[in-house]
């Protein structure tokens, strides 16, 4: 009885040492995860025999369109009790890797690209519930990633009509349309001195046919013709296209500026009900109110000297018209007063 005593406490003293040396072997032997969202998730993949290791390391991150993107590295490397070192394959230079086992934890330190050790700690897992904290990651990803979308969508178009408000060419229209004035009123002025020259060729006495036919006709049919048609036409015509201009963009002024406070609104609501932080956004809701009020005066400003420009333009108009008809009155009866074969 004593033999078979002592022979079964040496198979059971046997059987503990090998169980206690295989589970010193295979502590590292496991599925360990880092969750370090938002900036990233990694995957560590470890298989241990012996003093040997090997495995992959899985670094998952954003990818910046609502999903993620993976990097997998093979490691290999040597165990020596709780500590542990691996080497990660990468394509210029490989990584080492040191680390130590932290009860059910496993412990790693990167080096970093400043030289500095970034110790990061992986607990236990399986592919299941790793599968499934990815899962919820990407779920999360693309809902902050929509949101970011219509968020950048609304605060764009904002933005763009803000931007058209600050640009609007009611001032440019403005000056444009007083400087063809300007080039009228010295038209007229032109024409002016133009028809005292004619009236003066027209004065000589005796008149001759070629005094009548030429000298007060060239007055007429050149001199009044080009001051009024081209130098007074080409004027005119200039502030026909810019006073077109200027009311089609003043009849977009009330739209332009309801079409703003709805945006606002739009924006203001959604920032209200949004979930997660604020991207960077081009405008936000009180960009405008400044903008609009200067907006609006301008536009207030210009209608109410339109009135006058308008009817200054039609005087120097009717001037010019007048003008024309009395040179050409003079010019016939000059004509008529001479009898020429």
């Amino acid at each position: 009885m004593r033999k078979i005593t002592l022979l079964g406490a040496f198979l059971c003293f046997l059987l503990v040492c090998n169980i206690a040396a295989g589970y010193g072997q295979n502590k590292f032997t496991g599925i360990f995860v880092a969750d370090s969202r938002p900036r990233e998730v990694v995957y560590l993949g470890v298989t241990q025999t012996g003093d040997i290791v090997s495995g992959s390391l899985v670094i998952v991150t954003p990818d910046g369109y609502g999903n993620t993107k993976s990097n997998t590295l093979p490691l290999r490397g040597t165990t020596d009790g709780d500590a542990i070192t691996l080497t990660a394959e990468r394509l210029f230079q490989d990584l080492v890797i040191n680390g130590r086992k932290q009860g059910k934890t496993v412990v790693l330190m990167f080096p970093t690209d400043s030289g500095n050790m970034s110790t990061v700690t992986f607990l236990p897992t399986t592919d299941r519930d790793y599968n499934l904290l990815l899962n919820r990651w990407q779920e999360e990803l693309a809902a902050i990633y929509k949101e970011k979308e219509s968020l950048t969508k609304l605060a764009n178009t904002l933005a763009d009509d803000i931007n058209a408000v600050k640009s609007t060419g009611i001032k440019r229209n403005l000056a444009d349309i007083k400087s063809a004035l300007d080039d009228e009123q010295s038209a007229l002025h032109d024409l002016e001195n133009d028809l005292a020259e004619l009236k003066h060729d027209a004065s000589l006495r005796p008149m001759t046919c070629y005094q009548a036919n030429s000298r007060v006709g060239y007055a007429y049919n050149s001199r009044m013709a080009y001051s009024y048609s081209s130098r007074l036409g080409y004027a005119h015509d200039k502030f026909m296209v810019r006073l077109e201009e200027l009311e089609h963009r003043l009849s977009n002024v009330e739209p332009l500026v309801t079409k703003i406070r709805q945006e606002t609104h739009a924006l203001d609501q959604a920032i209200k009900e949004s979930k997660y932080s604020l991207p960077k956004l081009n405008a936000k809701p009180g960009d405008e109110a400044q903008v609009l009020i200067q907006y609006q005066a301008l536009a207030a400003s210009a209608r109410n000297e339109l009135p006058l420009m308008k009817a200054a333009h039609s005087d120097i108009l009717n001037k010019a018209k007048g003008i024309m008809r009395e040179g050409e009155a003079i010019l016939k009866k000059t004509q008529a007063s001479v009898r020429c074969d």
